[in-house]
């Protein structure tokens, strides 16, 4: 089952429940300094207390029209319904305070590796949250004071998709882009908006997503050089996602409408070629993780198709083991060739790959 809220882009997908252990984010109840946060597959969670209750995981959404709960963390703080009215403090600061949807949010298990019990959305946010990558660092406060001009800060535009900034690639005319938390990359692109002379670089087999190499992206002083973009068939518009925001020192002032984006102290954003044997985690399973495939890449060539399970790197057992812990492992630390044993339809098979480059 995936349902999709109308109105939302909280994603409720699957069966099952959350456990209501919350995640160790060594969280004391202090106001107004900054705390940890997780970067898991490119997606910010943020350490929020409930009620006064946590803390628990959420995801932060800044496109989000809606804040949600998950249904087993309400019922745990005595809330019934498909909506509760809900007090969410981060760092000490409350960042939201009204009727947030409760819901099944069992899916960002499959999607992230981790139980979450919350989503937090950007349109519903009070203060101002900024997010220190360099450190994993967050800070929230309530009061917002912007003193001065600061040419880092850009005025955020509010459309149909979420708040937006004029984005230039390569060089050329901005265009409007939304700041989208949910997007592990880049940039996305709908399909049919590259720029003349730019082909896919790569792309994903069985899923229709394709990637490209561009020479720059660039929001006021912030620029991203050799960017990978994703090319989607469904977008309706551009869009930027953590891939682009983990480069700067970002302070997101949604309801006041800017944003401020602070290039590296030293050197210059740049992303690095992409390397290694063409596997992709895609969902958790109890043997391990289902598996995408880049085209073209060793994986591709030795066989191994979308939707095949990894459940051994190294020899190392892949359930329960967490995104990251697979990326580790599957970067051929240990040597030059990466040994995988995968599953399809129940039967298994071993693969010896030696990663590339792959675009």
């Amino acid at each position: 089952m995936e349902t999709r809220l109308t109105g939302t882009r909280v994603w409720l997908r699957g069966v099952g429940v959350i456990a209501l252990a919350a995640v160790a984010f060594g969280w004391s109840a202090a106001a107004q300094e900054f705390l940890p946060f997780l970067l898991v597959r490119n997606r910010i969670v943020l350490p929020a207390m409930v009620n006064g209750e946590g803390p628990y995981a959420f995801v932060l959404d800044t496109a989000g029209t809606h804040t949600a709960v998950d249904q087993t963390v309400a019922a745990h703080l005595g809330l019934s319904g498909e909506t509760a009215e809900v007090d969410i403090a981060v760092c000490g600061q409350r960042a939201f305070a009204g009727e947030a949807l409760t819901g099944d949010l069992s899916g960002f298990a499959k999607q992230l590796g981790m139980n979450v019990a919350g989503v937090l959305g950007g349109r519903t946010m009070t203060g101002m949250l900024e997010l220190d990558f360099a450190h994993r660092a967050a800070l929230w406060q309530s009061a917002i004071v912007i003193a001065g001009e600061n040419p880092n800060r850009v005025r955020l535009e509010t459309g149909p998709e979420g708040a937006w900034v004029p984005c230039a690639v390569d060089g050329g005319e901005p265009t409007p882009a939304v700041i989208d938390t949910l997007f592990a990359g880049t940039l996305r692109l709908p399909a049919g908006r590259l720029g003349e002379g730019v082909e896919p670089a790569a792309r994903l087999v069985g899923t229709g997503e394709t990637f490209a190499r561009l020479k720059s992206v660039q929001v006021a002083a912030a620029a991203v050089r050799n960017p990978v973009c994703t090319v989607s068939q469904d977008a309706r518009t551009a869009a930027l996602g953590v891939g682009y925001l983990r480069h700067f020192r970002v302070t997101l002032g949604l309801p006041d409408k800017f944003v401020t984006l602070e290039p590296p102290t030293q050197g210059k954003a740049e992303e690095a070629a992409v390397r290694g044997t063409g596997i992709v985690p895609a969902r958790a399973t109890e043997a391990g993780w289902t598996v995408d495939v880049v085209a073209g890449s060793p994986a591709d060539e030795a066989g191994v198709r979308p939707g095949d399970v990894l459940f051994a790197v190294h020899g190392i057992g892949l359930a329960g083991a967490a995104f990251d812990r697979v990326q580790e492992l599957l970067s051929a630390e240990g040597g030059p060739a990466v040994r995988v044993d995968l599953l399809r339809d129940g039967t298994a098979y071993a693969l010896e790959l030696t990663p590339k480059r792959l675009f």
